[in-house]
């Protein structure tokens, strides 16, 4: 084997090498990026469903503190 022949697979190889390595990069990235897009479409669906039970606990909370609301169970132990 030559020199020449040596380094032309040497360098042949090292330039796969580091092709391959690059593209193992990207398409991990790539598969972390599609994850990170479901953590926060999951994020944004968990904000909504909070954003609903604090408006549902205020009125629960507006009923349960509202003058007739005791009035109500007065008449329900009567009743």
């Amino acid at each position: 084997m030559t020199l020449w022949t040596f380094l032309a697979i040497f360098f042949g190889g090292a330039f796969l090498l580091e092709a391959y390595k690059t593209h193992r990069k990207s398409k991990l990235k790539a598969g972390q990026s599609s994850e990170l897009a479901a953590v926060k479409t999951e994020l944004d669906a968990l904000k909504a469903e909070n954003q609903a039970m604090k408006a549902r606990i205020q009125t629960l909370e507006a009923i349960v503190t509202d003058g007739r609301f005791d009035l109500d169970q007065e008449f329900r132990k009567l009743g």
